[in-house]
């Protein structure tokens, strides 16, 4: 979806005609009902409200009733520690994101250090983001499943702390 999105090809959130028939939220509600009506066992009511393109196959309508069936438990949290030195000036961590979302990144340097956080998929920056302090940066997961995130040091040396939040 968050390609197609991108490609605006669907309207996320359109309430106005034409582009409502494109919106996926509508979609998955639409699909939601033929889930229903098909466990149900009764006919299904003809697919009108929105895009054809839309229509769920059976392996769409599986992965609604695990959704449906056992839903997202919420934010998982997970911290790195690592320290960077005269010689090492960059760390590295590799960042699964199986769901999309929100992603919220914490970095936390020792006193005097001043640090550089970059996130990317593939070979594209998403985040560059530079602090002496404490800082965060959040940003939106629309079909990544891997994300590396950078480290380094501009100024000084010495520990930190990365506290990365993802759905």
């Amino acid at each position: 979806m968050c390609a197609r999105a991108r490609q605006g090809q669907l309207f996320p959130g359109a309430e106005d005609s034409p582009r409502y028939q494109l919106n996926p939220g509508e979609g998955f509600a639409e699909s939601y009902r033929v889930l229903n009506e098909r466990k149900a066992g009764l006919a299904e009511t003809p697919w009108q409200v929105v895009s054809n393109s839309l229509y769920p196959d059976n392996t769409a309508l599986n992965l609604l009733e695990q959704d449906v069936s056992t839903p997202w438990q919420g934010v998982t949290t997970t911290t790195r520690t690592g320290s960077l030195t005269r010689t090492t000036r960059a760390r590295t961590f590799t960042v699964a994101t199986q769901l999309d979302g929100t992603l919220k990144l914490s970095l936390r340097p020792s006193a005097g250090t001043r640090l550089a956080l970059d996130v990317y998929a593939s070979s594209t920056r998403l985040v560059h983001a530079v602090g002496a302090g404490a800082f965060s940066r959040t940003l939106t997961i629309c079909g990544q499943r891997s994300l590396r995130v950078r480290v380094s040091a501009v100024r000084g040396n010495g520990a930190f702390r990365l506290t990365v939040a993802k759905p």
